[in-house]
């Protein structure tokens, strides 16, 4: 349901409960976005007081402090949002570009098979040993991924395959914001044109295509002109995706 408070609340990036008592924003994926707008602030802080290279690690430095502080004082990482572990993955980001950036020779694809093995197997064991998942193993086990991901440059794929996850990263932003809404309905007609017992074998095969294409066409049709636009009434030269 809509509640005027929780939106205003939304576009201000201050946490407010919704009807239902959650703290989440009005479209639910966008809680990440307050993690954005935050981690933006800091790094931007952070790189108007010191030089270039030691940015990182004054970042890692503050986020740390924050969550000892935020388990000590026993903060909720709802609200607090510096409380939370999943700050971890924005500093991990920032040491990753720096990381491309000054030794790209080292993202080797054997360095890539270790380090997609290492994140396939955190997530098993975050979320298919653990009775619960666990946080830190996940957030640890993206670390991992991520590292995989920034080697395929060095496999040295065919121009089409660079291509298409080039694509795939301008549409990035329209993806995120896009891709839960086609699921219901796809949900729905993978019910009344399959059998039950291949319900979830279709909506894994199925779903991850209708929700892209979904999102491929939001970005074309929606995104790309918005920016272009704004870029004009802004004298600013501009790209889909940021």
């Amino acid at each position: 349901s809509f509640e005027w408070r929780n939106a205003l609340a939304a576009f201000f990036f201050i946490p407010w409960p919704r009807p239902d008592g959650s703290i989440f924003l009005p479209l639910t994926q966008g809680w990440t976005l307050n993690f954005e707008a935050m981690f933006y602030l800091a790094f931007a802080g952070v790189m108007a007081c010191v030089a270039r290279g030691a940015a990182v690690w004054a970042l890692a430095a503050i986020f740390a402090a924050c969550l000892l502080l935020g388990q000590f004082f026993g903060a909720n990482p709802e609200i607090v949002l510096p409380a939370s572990p999943f700050v971890l993955l924005f500093v991990g980001g920032a040491f990753f570009a720096d990381i491309w950036h000054t030794h790209r020779r080292l993202l080797t694809p054997s360095v890539g098979l270790v380090a997609a093995a290492a994140g396939f197997g955190l997530h098993y064991v975050a979320f298919g040993l653990a009775e619960t998942p666990k946080l830190w193993l996940q957030i640890i086990g993206f670390g991992f991924l991520t590292a995989a991901f920034m080697t395929v440059p060095a496999l040295r794929p065919p121009l089409a395959v660079s291509r298409t996850l080039s694509i795939l990263g301008e549409a990035s932003y329209s993806i995120y914001l896009i891709h839960p809404f086609p699921l219901g309905p796809t949900a729905k007609a993978i019910a009344l044109a399959t059998p039950a017992a291949w319900h979830a074998t279709s909506m894994v095969a199925v779903a991850p295509f209708v929700a892209l294409a979904a999102s491929l066409v939001a970005w074309w049709f929606v995104e790309t002109p918005l920016l272009a636009w704004c870029g004009r009434v802004a004298g600013l030269k501009t790209r889909a995706g940021g």
